[in-house]
């Protein structure tokens, strides 16, 4: 079953642990509001010329004004309605913070915090009601507490210990960094406070602890719809084939085996980067059907940080004919 409403996911963690370009895998039509080129990793993925005939929709600028027009523009049916993705948001808001600094004089902080949390809350019910999917990267703020023992919660780093909260409500996926010893030396996705699954009724129900840093599977697995772009279709499946056979193994070892096998003979054959796509979303699709239920993990007394640090796949693709799975 797939979810019509669209979803506000804000993706925070390390730099360069990959978050810009998982969410353009995930959502390859979308607009994106950063510097030019911050999507080109995609190229070795779709393939180059796939790639330039994509043609990925950037639109450059500093600070909030780029976010606040495009979610505007598609509200008013001036641009068409495609996913946004608000790139390194955590150094938008410093932008922000240093224009708004430069306008406000120093004994004007209450005030310059109340404009900058405004625009925060606009651009939060502005991606609420633009009906398309919004995918925010940050940096992770980390949990602190005042002077005055309020504690903030670790998540995206938006500004400020109130900007940071005016995006409760969105899916956050947090990102470990890269594992140089695991199997993929792809990062780990969790949730950073599994009972907060609990106390925010309107958070995406998706995982319980760690999973897969594939931001394609985590929203597939939310129920939401994501569009694949036509030379990518025959992937879907090449990708459900292989993840049956990784249900019917009955070891992490042996589904590791079966991926390295299948990238062996693809790789022959088709295009490296399609099948890379293949294996990683199948090797993620294949852990969700194995994880632990939600309700498992939240009758548990302790969130599992058992997992182990191979559970994340490798991703590989194709280009014209099937191969063999």
């Amino acid at each position: 079953m797939t979810i019509s409403e669209p979803a506000l996911v804000a993706v925070y963690g390390p730099t360069g642990v990959g978050k810009t370009v998982d969410a353009y895998l995930a959502c390859p039509t979308a607009f994106v509001i950063g510097a030019p080129g911050c999507t080109k990793g995609v190229a070795s993925f779709f393939g180059s010329d796939i790639y330039a005939k994509l043609a990925p929709r950037w639109i450059p600028g500093l600070g909030f004004q780029p976010v606040i027009n495009t979610l505007t523009r598609i509200i008013q049916k001036q641009l068409p309605p495609d996913p946004v993705i608000i790139d390194d948001f955590s150094m938008r808001a410093a932008d922000e913070l240093a224009g708004l600094r430069a306008t406000y004089p120093s004994s004007h902080t209450r005030q310059l915090w109340t404009h900058f949390d405004t625009l925060i809350l606009t651009i939060r019910n502005l991606a609420r009601n633009a009906g398309v999917h919004v995918l925010i990267t940050a940096h992770t703020r980390e949990a602190s507490t005042s002077e005055r023992g309020e504690f903030t919660p670790a998540g995206p780093d938006c500004g400020g210990p109130k900007a940071l909260r005016t995006f409760v409500g969105a899916l956050d996926v947090c990102y470990e960094a890269k594992k140089e010893k695991a199997f993929w030396p792809y990062p780990l996705a969790y949730y950073n406070e599994p009972s907060a699954l609990v106390s925010h009724k309107d958070r995406h129900s998706v995982f319980h602890g760690r999973a897969p840093a594939n931001l394609h599977e985590i929203l597939r697995r939310a129920g939401l719809q994501l569009t694949t772009i036509k030379p990518l279709l025959y992937l879907d499946n090449i990708t459900e084939r292989l993840t049956a056979q990784l249900l019917d193994l009955s070891s992490d070892k042996a589904r590791r085996d079966k991926c390295r096998e299948f990238m062996e003979k693809a790789r022959q054959n088709f295009h490296e980067g399609h099948m890379y796509l293949v294996v990683r979303n199948a090797y993620a699709r294949a852990w969700f059907v194995n994880a632990p239920s939600m309700i498992d993990g939240l009758l548990a007394d302790e969130p599992d940080e058992s997992a182990d640090d191979d559970l994340f796949a490798p991703s590989q693709d194709k280009t014209d004919s099937q191969p063999e799975a």
